[in-house]
């Protein structure tokens, strides 16, 4: 009886772990990198050349939803000066929990469904806190 319990463990109890939410990448990596309380966050994207301007006709409803959430402190996309086609959110949480939550709004599901085909290459993200924040 002990070993068939065993071996029903063994198989179930990794099968439950593997049906668990899993965090979004951006949250596993704040959490690896042990961020607490406030941080920033720099989104640089590269867009296709002649689409920048639509790439912000579909940004605009999620710049303006998230603006208004509750965790969120700073939330703004900037052209670069010397290249059009780089665009950077400067993005500044009250909490890791606050982008979270973000992430898993409807306004920032929709954009990041859409943006793909306007991209040109991988986001790079970089994650930065003051020090009176850690």
């Amino acid at each position: 009886m002990f070993r068939l319990l065993s071996l029903a463990l063994l198989f179930v109890l990794p099968a439950l772990a593997a049906d668990a939410p899993k965090d979004h990448p951006l949250i596993a990596k704040l959490k690896e990198l042990k961020v607490k309380g406030s941080f920033t966050l720099l989104v640089t994207l590269k867009i296709k050349s002649g689409e920048t301007k639509a790439f912000f006709e579909l940004a605009k409803p999620c710049v303006d939803a998230t603006r208004k959430e509750k965790g969120c402190i700073a939330y703004d996309p900037q052209t670069s000066l010397t290249d059009p086609t780089k665009v950077v959110f400067y993005e500044r949480w009250k909490s890791i929990e606050a982008l979270a939550e973000h992430l898993n709004a409807e306004h920032t599901k929709t954009l990041l469904a859409g943006i793909g085909k306007l991209l040109d290459g991988e986001p790079v993200m970089e994650f930065y806190q003051m020090p009176e924040d850690r």
